[in-house]
């Protein structure tokens, strides 16, 4: 009895053995992987959570300078507040007096006894009345309560109230 198509009749378990070998090294190579990867992640979320308590340690102990900062930069700010308001204020008030005596001795003096006013002159003039009623509600409102960016932005639109209203007084004087 001679087999034609079996040459060699072992070669095909051997090739089974073999697989099953290399499959094994691989999942033990995976193995040791994995549990390489669990240890070092668990010394890492360890040192983390050390880093992290240490870094909020720190952020306690820099709170005192922070907020000595803060208040420094709030009474800065108070001051400078105070300062753009009583500049507001002044600006607001020459106005005020400039209208009160219709504008003598300015560029100003023809247009307040004129009969009619041309176009250049209603346009100054409504310039002048929108800037100085957004005075007065920037002076009203730097009463109520406002935090810091607020109040820095409210500082900022009084001096450009002030602006304003001092480069149209020298634009008529």
């Amino acid at each position: 009895m001679s087999s034609k198509g079996q040459d060699n009749p072992g070669s095909g378990c051997a090739l089974i053995i073999l697989a099953g070998i290399a499959v094994v090294i691989l999942a033990w190579a995976i193995k040791i992987g994995l549990v390489i990867l669990g240890v070092v992640l668990i010394v890492g979320g360890a040192l983390g959570g050390v880093a992290l308590v240490l870094m909020f340690w720190f952020g306690v102990s820099e709170r005192p300078k922070a907020q000595a900062a803060l208040s420094d930069f709030d009474a800065t700010l108070a001051e400078l507040s105070t300062t753009s308001a009583r500049r507001l204020s002044s600006a607001l008030t020459s106005w005020d007096d400039l209208q009160r005596n219709r504008g003598v001795g300015t560029t100003l003096e023809k247009a307040y006894f004129a009969e009619s006013v041309d176009e250049v002159a209603q346009a100054l003039f409504d310039d002048i009345n929108t800037h100085m009623k957004r005075g007065e509600e920037l002076l009203a409102a730097a009463e109520h309560q406002l935090d810091r960016e607020q109040r820095i932005e409210h500082l900022h639109q009084q001096d450009l109230t002030t602006l304003h209203l001092e480069m149209l007084r020298r634009q008529v004087s």
